[in-house]
């Protein structure tokens, strides 16, 4: 059991510290216009997101 709890800890540890990157570097793809670059860290930001929802509930 403590073993499952440690590695959706790391999981969502993971997680929260990724997503500020994916927005700056999807922002930046907006800046140069790259859309189709942006889309992606987009997709994969909520990917990402919906992930960390369901650790949240795994480990309540």
């Amino acid at each position: 059991m403590l073993k499952g709890a440690t590695l959706v800890a790391q999981d969502q540890r993971m997680a929260h510290h990724g997503l500020p990157g994916f927005g700056t570097a999807a922002g930046r793809a907006k800046a140069f216009g790259k859309s189709d670059d942006e889309a992606k860290l987009e997709q994969s930001m909520c990917e990402i997101s919906r992930a960390d929802e369901f650790a949240s509930q795994v480990a309540a």
